[in-house]
């Protein structure tokens, strides 16, 4: 390997013939992308390795990590000769996302300074990108933003170039990817509560099913008085077993699964969600908190094929207010929960990882 790719001030791993320092190209510092870089730090320091996250965007880290140890190691570069001087310290970037503001700025400063890449793919961008469904968002990007289509139609020709790797195996398959899922570390089983809270964490964006879980938790909140938690500002349209939290930290969201009776994840079934692990399902599996959701190709593989937790058929309110009703009902639902802790800790926490993104590194850097 050439001299230009190595960071001489690093400690070099058994087995491996470099130094090891990472440069993590990511969209926009200050939105939801950063969640995998984190993830991808986590098995980095869990190996030793140095890392930097940086862009050529974002006003702040994303908030729910801005008060973290990850936000230390982001950085705004105000241009792309500064990105190539991180990237020269470095001895491997890794493109967060198959996107223009990422891989395409990770290959221009890979080009330039000699040092390896490697694409990480977290969710179906490029398959949402550029299907035609629904139709009316296929019409508004050809429309409005016709350089869109062509700027991802390039990424996509691009991919083949690189070694990648992926966060689940619907992805991994896709793309013949290296498997590297989302992580988080091992802070014990949630406190156990008698509390009706059904957690909905993350930003409810229109494919992740919030109408319909709020259709099925009004249906039964008279019943069996659940409270839904969201934590996204409260709609006009707010109800009274209803808790809208608002945006908050990873910590917050964290304690939210962990006092809750279940976290649901009522993702319906369109080309972005078939492709998506909701890392709130590994949080909850990893604090032993009860899963309910949507029967995916990557959340089924998550949840072992429904045996560490329940599965529902997207977009059906109905079997979604069953589901809640047998969780909060049923003691089951906790024997459920003890496996997919058992299920995290063998394969999400980021030491289970770390070879796993070790070879990823070797065959990027090979």
């Amino acid at each position: 390997m050439g001299t230009a790719w190595r960071n001489t001030n690093e400690r070099a791993l058994p087995g491996v013939e470099m130094d090891n320092s990472l440069l993590i190209v990511v969209k926009d510092l200050s939105d939801n992308t950063v969640g995998r870089a984190h993830c991808l730090w986590l098995i980095a320091n869990e190996l030793g390795w140095e890392t930097h996250v940086v862009s050529l965007t974002g006003k702040g880290v994303w908030a729910p990590l801005a008060s973290t140890e990850f936000a230390g190691c982001c950085h705004r570069a105000k241009d792309v000769d500064e990105l190539c001087r991180y990237a020269k310290k470095s001895s491997l970037i890794i493109a967060a996302k198959p996107l223009p503001t990422s891989f395409g700025t990770a290959m221009m400063a890979a080009n330039t300074t000699g040092v390896p890449l490697l694409l990480d793919i977290d969710d179906p961008d490029l398959e949402f990108g550029l299907s035609w469904s629904p139709i009316w968002l296929a019409l508004l990007f050809r429309v409005v933003a016709p350089r869109t289509i062509h700027d991802f139609k390039w990424m996509a020709s691009m991919i083949p170039q690189y070694v990648t790797t992926a966060s689940n195996p619907t992805l991994a398959k896709r793309y013949d990817s290296h498997l590297v899922p989302h992580v988080r570390p091992d802070t014990g089983v949630g406190e156990s509560s008698s509390n009706n809270d059904v957690v909905f964490a993350g930003t409810p964006r229109r494919h992740k099913g919030i109408a319909q879980l709020r259709r099925a938790i009004g249906a039964i909140a008279r019943e069996s008085r659940p409270r839904l938690v969201v934590t996204a500002p409260a709609p006009r349209d707010a109800h009274p077993w209803e808790q809208w939290v608002g945006p908050t930290s990873m910590e917050v969201g964290l304690g939210l699964v962990a006092k809750a009776s279940m976290v649901v994840v009522p993702s319906l079934d369109t080309v972005y969600s078939q492709g998506q692990l909701p890392v709130k399902i590994v949080d909850a599996m990893m604090l032993g908190t009860p899963v309910v959701a949507s029967d995916l190709p990557p959340i089924r593989w998550a949840l072992d094929d429904g045996r560490c937790g329940t599965l529902v058929t997207p977009g059906d309110p109905d079997a979604l207010r069953k589901a809640i009703m047998a969780v909060l009902t049923d003691d089951r639902a906790r024997e459920k929960a003890h496996c997919a802790r058992a299920r995290a800790l063998e394969m999400f926490t980021p030491a289970s990882q770390m070879e796993s993104l070790r070879q990823a590194y070797r065959a990027a850097a090979h």
